[in-house]
């Protein structure tokens, strides 16, 4: 013979404020990680998940609606949804003219490269973008003439061989 524990439990003010209390944190929390990544609140729409049973079955739901009958809560979540499209940026070409560029800092390592225009092998430099940063300007030594048979107007460069 099977002896079955039934446990009965009523949603009450206390366990809304609890749940209330959980979710306001989540949002909170969610606010502050998408605001240090330029995100405003007045850009932020949230949603509220509960993972619920109803009462009489042990299947798991995911829901976002109120109920009708009684609910046993598993868990809660929040999505906060945004866009990009939200955000006032300028265009490219504006924040290339904003740019407050700087010279890059001399090369470590220098190259020799072949350039078919005529030139041949020149010394170059060699930097590593993540060294570089960004609103760096690499003055470079190659000069491009125009006259190869790629018709984009550059010319091949490529490295010497020794």
């Amino acid at each position: 013979m099977a002896i079955a524990l039934i446990m009965r439990s009523r949603f009450s003010e206390r366990r809304a404020s609890l749940i209330n209390g959980k979710l306001k944190g989540l949002i909170d929390r969610s606010t502050k990680e998408l605001q240090s990544q330029g995100f405003t609140e007045e850009q932020l729409i949230y949603e509220v998940f509960a993972n619920i049973r109803f009462e009489g079955s042990d299947t798991a739901e995911h829901s976002t609606s109120p109920f009708e009958r009684p609910v046993y809560i598993d868990d809660v979540r929040i999505g906060t949804i945004t866009s990009a499209s939200r955000i006032a940026e300028k265009s490219p070409l504006q924040q290339f003219k904003d740019a407050k560029l700087r010279e890059a800092s001399a090369s470590t390592k220098q190259t020799q490269v072949f350039f078919d225009s005529g030139t041949g092998c020149r010394s170059a430099p060699v930097y590593k973008l993540k060294d570089l940063g960004s609103n760096v300007r690499a003055v470079q030594s190659c000069h491009y003439h125009g006259r190869d048979s790629d018709h984009s107007g550059q010319s091949f460069m490529r490295r010497c061989t020794s």
